[in-house]
């Protein structure tokens, strides 16, 4: 650990205990994922996203691929690339926007959908926009698309 992280307590009363976590990391179409296991035998994809979350993309869900053409590579560089989360407007999903265009929705740890809505990605923004409660945002990147 950095010599500068401060371990538990933090405060009084504190019951905080640090727990070691080992990461392993597979290469899947030449993109490195990082996870903390790996990949079981119904799983595309288990990658810890930007915000730190891992993510699993089960076999069974063909929606990403067949309706989207989404290619678990793209899939990976996108949820290493997201700026921007926030509650979906219609479901108690979570929606985030990458830096590469692509909307992604997740239920808890599991990836419900992800694809590129326009090759613009001013326009794919909007979109998320508009399937998003915008204001209840939090921005894990800030770009000035996010200040429009």
């Amino acid at each position: 650990m950095p010599k500068d992280f401060g371990l538990p307590p933090y405060h009084f009363r504190c019951r905080t205990e640090v727990v070691p976590v080992w990461i392993d990391e597979e290469v899947i179409d030449g993109v490195a994922m990082k996870n903390t296991s790996p990949l079981n035998q119904d799983e595309v994809i288990k990658h810890i996203d930007k915000t730190g979350v891992e993510r699993v993309w089960k076999k069974d869900n063909t929606h990403i691929h067949k309706k989207h053409s989404t290619n678990p590579k793209d899939v990976i560089k996108a949820l290493n690339s997201i700026n921007t989360v926030a509650k979906n407007a219609n479901n108690n999903y979570i929606n985030a926007f990458s830096d590469n265009g692509y909307f992604i929705v997740f239920n808890g740890d599991e990836i419900v959908t992800c694809f590129r809505p326009d090759e613009n990605k001013k326009k794919a923004f909007d979109y998320f926009k508009r399937k998003s409660i915008y204001d209840k945002k939090e921005v894990i990147k800030w770009r000035i698309v996010n200040l429009i």
